[in-house]
């Protein structure tokens, strides 16, 4: 089980109780924090005697059961404390570390969450709780839930345990806040400077980052991990044979971080379009090294682009950690199961796109609506969204499903990735025949309507912007994307997030253009609306982000997908071609080379 339950009073005492009788229990708070249990326990319980509604005496009698490894004892205790003090921190911390020792995971992490949104500073409860988010696939929570806890109790250890299961939820710009304090609460140390030096490529700021790997390099103080880091700033910045003489020249005595270089060098030979170099590094990353992880899931991914679907299953498969396999094995979306099960909780990854793509293959899997309760665990965001989906699927929170996930059949749990093994030997395209979602044909009438009156001609909608960290290497400048819309017509802002300075000089050059930001319309919180407001557009120009994802699973008639070349280009799209392999509705506008538009704005400019 992940973190120790031991209890920690010592920054808990009960200071809010007055009164001489209240000296005792303090004593008695102090014989738990020494380790003298008998102590502690014969005061609270003869407390407890005269007090029996005070919640203390049952915290410490608590404690104690803890400290000897009694989850039972300890769970029926801090109960009691929980009659009488409900809004105690310390009752939660209790609960949470005694349903542990109880082998009780999910209720653990239902105890500690309470235990934050009351206050609580426990350094061990966060170890716990973070291993326990990463279990569960909740990592992108976990600055949510504990982040004040984490900024009260100012560990750095803590805040890269954070940032790294950030990271692992490809929440990046969450993680980088965390790796910049850990760095900002003890920047001599290795580990926090590594954070550092993470946080700036995250963030794009590739110039410090190259001055900061410098630094380091000419103290002697480069790591393993800090040269893998420093070949992304390499290749990011074009200097792609300097990163391929770095991984071949300097000493490695860190597997994982050797494994991380070749997968920097594996998108190199992607991006000069050599399969076979590609294959050697992934294939030297992940065997050689057997290292797990985010390589081998792009080795899995790689082999999926080139159609090699069986092959890349088992690296794809290798996304997770043992712990979190463990709970979820990947043979649980094998026909055999998923044909026994009577119902089947399908557990959301990645972002909102892939997530659309991947329920996209439930058409080819034996599951059958008709017969089976098929749930999708995922954010809340997907409840309006998928309401009248076309594979039968029904939306249960996250939070739900915790809170039930103790009375699951482990068989019954697949993650949604896991369904790319139904990819091989699937005729293209290989998202269902039907629109996966149905939009608010209400909503979509009355967006409709109101672009119509702004503008009676064609009406376009665009998006030009991703937030990942590599991000740049398939954004494209709006002015560049609004120069191939034809005069006169009516553009709706696809975007999301803040873009109002870049909006307005594209704006000063296509003046004959109506630009419109619908305020009544938010791409990342209202996904059904989004939904509404793509369906009601005529023409959709994106890169390849979730808007484009969005228009495959409603199969809009019109969408025009600028796709990166290179190591950029997802395996949704394969090598080449024009046409849409997965949804089957979607136009594809390809880069003849990295970062090189011209190819694909031409053929953009031609089709429109």
């Amino acid at each position: 089980m992940p973190g120790d339950p031991s209890p920690n009073f010592t920054q808990s005492s009960p200071a809010r109780l007055r009164g001489p009788a209240v000296r005792e229990l303090e004593r008695a708070y102090d014989a738990l924090a020494r380790g003298d249990i008998a102590s502690a326990a014969r005061t609270a319980f003869d407390f407890s005697k005269d007090a029996p509604t005070n919640p203390h005496p049952w915290i410490i009698l608590g404690g104690a059961a803890l400290t000897t490894r009694k989850g039972g004892e300890a769970t029926a205790f801090f109960r009691e404390a929980e009659r009488h003090g409900a809004n105690l921190p310390l009752v939660h911390e209790g609960l949470a570390k005694a349903a542990l020792l109880d082998a009780n995971p999910v209720q653990a992490l239902r105890s500690a969450e309470t235990a934050f949104s009351l206050g609580s500073e426990d350094a061990g409860l966060l170890h716990i709780f973070v291993d326990l988010m990463s279990i569960f696939g909740r990592q992108a929570q976990i600055a949510e839930i504990a982040g004040n806890a984490l900024r009260a109790v100012a560990d750095p250890e803590l805040c890269l345990a954070a940032g790294y299961a950030l990271v692992d939820a490809d929440e990046f710009r969450a993680a980088v806040e965390w790796f910049e304090e850990a760095w900002r609460l003890a920047p001599e140390t290795p580990s926090t400077r590594l954070a550092h030096l993470a946080a700036l490529v995250l963030s794009n700021d590739l110039t410090a980052a190259d001055a900061f790997y410098r630094a380091e390099e000419a103290a002697g103080r480069q790591t393993d991990a800090m040269v893998a880091l420093h070949m992304r700033t390499l290749r990011e910045t074009g200097r792609h044979d300097a990163a391929l003489r770095l991984v071949d020249s300097h000493p490695f005595t860190d597997a994982n971080a050797f494994a991380q270089a070749q997968g920097v060098a594996a998108n190199i030979h992607q991006d000069r379009g050599d399969a076979d170099a590609t294959e050697t590094a992934y294939r030297e990353a992940v065997l050689v090294t057997g290292a797990p992880g985010k390589v081998a899931k792009a080795f899995g991914t790689f082999l999926f682009r080139e159609g090699r679907f069986a092959e890349g299953v088992p690296f794809y498969a290798q996304r997770f950690d043992g712990p979190t396999r463990a709970m979820t094995p990947e043979t649980n979306a094998a026909p055999e199961n998923l044909e026994a099960r009577e119902r089947i909780f399908l557990r959301a990854e990645q972002g909102v796109g892939d997530q659309l793509a991947l329920l996209s293959l439930l058409a080819w899997t034996p599951l059958d609506a008709a017969r089976q309760q098929i749930f999708f665990v995922a954010e809340p965001r997907f409840d309006a969204l998928l309401a009248g989906n076309t594979a039968g699927v029904s939306v249960l929170s996250r939070e739900r499903f915790q809170a039930t996930v103790a009375h699951v059949d482990k068989r019954e749990l697949v993650y949604l990735g896991d369904l790319t093994r139904y990819l091989d030997g699937v005729e293209t395209p290989f998202a269902g025949p039907e629109p996966l979602i149905v939009p608010d044909a209400r909503r979509v009438a009355e967006l409709r309507s109101r672009y119509r009156g702004y503008c009676p001609g064609r009406i376009f909608g665009v998006a030009w912007h991703s937030a990942n960290p590599l991000g740049h290497l398939r954004g494209i400048a709006l002015e560049r994307l609004l120069a191939e819309i034809p005069k006169g017509a009516l553009v709706i802002n696809l975007q999301y997030g803040q873009h109002d300075a870049e909006i307005e000089a594209a704006r000063a050059t296509r003046p004959d253009l109506r630009f419109i930001t619908d305020e009544s319309v938010d791409q990342m919180t209202d996904l059904a609306g989004f939904a509404a407001q793509l369906a009601a557009i005529d023409t959709v120009l994106s890169i390849d982000n979730t808007t484009v994802h969005m228009c495959g699973a409603l199969k809009h008639p019109d969408t025009h997908v600028l796709i990166p070349a290179g190591s950029e280009c997802m395996w949704y799209w394969g090598r080449a071609g024009d046409t849409d392999r997965f949804y089957g509705c979607l136009k594809l506008h390809r880069h003849a080379s990295p970062q090189d538009w011209t190819a694909s704005l031409a053929s953009l400019r031609a089709a429109l």
